[in-house]
């Protein structure tokens, strides 16, 4: 079992011993330099622990209120260059737009090797939310939709769109796409699943008569040469018409038409004629 009293708090000397950072922890947090706002003084013994053998909360109540004496420097109340009141880890804390460039900088070309890639992944399996976690974490799913209702400025549909163009990808993310759907077993549909699907989308496609005139003339560019079962030859404008008048598959016709497939479909071969009338 988990020892919950497994926190507590310390505090970073200067070399005239009084406090310059006042922190909350556990296990080896109090010796890490990870994710620090302050450097952790070079002389070992100007780091001490405030009060050990704590619950979270109760740690957490004691880091507020030992900040509380000290003061902060960056907003003129004390000695202390901690961000925040305490209470809350780093959240809360507010970087300035140089401490974010610096940070960026420093993490840019960073690649995790192998082995990192394999122990994050490793706890990663391991963390399993708790029930009561998952409780609110539905609760708070079903009274937030962060995005409902909000559109994007035309500004950031063309930044978007300057951003995607001409990208693609890479042989191997193609191929790791590739493996990650291969083997999934896809459920159909229940009926009420597509009653559901069906209610949301009425009114949704409403298009307009010259969007649905871009449309025809799109598919009208090309020219379609067919050879029936009988041998008569057919050309035609409209692909998508002809198959559902003729009771055909259009990605059959396609196939055949596109030389994806040798073999006649149904009987039926052909071939594009561009810009022919």
């Amino acid at each position: 079992m988990v020892n919950p009293n497994r926190f507590y708090t310390y505090a970073y000397l200067r070399e005239d011993r009084t406090p310059y950072y006042i922190g909350k922890g556990k296990g080896k947090r109090i010796f890490s330099k990870k994710d620090r706002v302050v450097n952790l003084p070079k002389d070992k013994t100007r780091i001490i622990f405030l009060k050990q053998n704590l619950t979270e909360e109760e740690a957490f109540k004691h880091e507020i209120y030992m900040i509380a004496v000290f003061g902060r420097k960056d907003i003129g109340t004390g000695i202390l260059h901690n961000r925040t009141d305490g209470g809350e880890g780093c959240s809360g804390m507010i970087c300035s737009e140089e401490v974010k460039l610096k940070i960026k900088n420093s993490n840019l070309g960073k690649k995790h090797t192998e082995e990192s890639k394999k122990k994050m992944s490793e706890l990663a399996k391991l963390r399993r939310h708790t029930e009561e976690t998952k409780r609110k974490i539905g609760e708070a799913s079903k009274n937030k939709k962060p995005m409902l209702g909000k559109k994007m400025s035309e500004e950031t549909k063309k930044k978007l769109k300057e951003f995607n163009l001409g990208r693609k990808h890479s042989e191997e993310s193609k191929k790791k796409m590739s493996d990650a759907h291969k083997g999934r077993v896809y459920k159909p549909l229940t009926e009420e699943h597509k009653r559901k699907l069906s209610q949301a989308n009425k009114g949704k496609h409403n298009i307009s008569d010259v969007t649905k005139n871009k449309i025809s003339s799109s598919l009208c560019k090309k020219t379609y040469k067919l050879i029936s079962p009988l041998g008569e030859e057919i050309i035609i404008k409209n692909i998508t018409k002809f198959c559902k008048e003729n009771n055909l598959s259009l990605a059959g016709m396609r196939k055949v038409i596109y030389g994806k497939q040798i073999t006649p479909y149904k009987g039926w071969t052909g071939q594009v004629l561009d810009n022919v009338l």
